[in-house]
């Protein structure tokens, strides 16, 4: 299962965090968890169900600029 860490600026109250959230588990993600101190997210998703591209949209449309960290376990088919 993919790994996919990103970065946030502007990002500093719960509701900023909680509509990312429900826009990532609308879309399918298993897991998010969001360390405000580092201003990096943790989030965790099927390949099946849902696409990398989606996720960046989906955080874009809420007019957030994420910056991706790292990515494990994702290999392109």
């Amino acid at each position: 299962m993919p790994i996919l860490y990103l970065n946030f600026k502007h990002i500093n109250c719960s509701g900023c965090i909680t509509s990312i959230e429900n826009c990532l588990f609308r879309l399918g993600i298993d897991h998010f968890e969001y360390d405000l101190s580092n201003a990096m997210a943790k989030i965790m998703f099927s390949k099946e169900a849902v696409k990398l591209d989606e996720i960046i949209d989906c955080i874009k449309h809420l007019g957030y600029e994420p910056h991706i960290a790292d990515l494990l376990e994702y290999e392109e088919d």
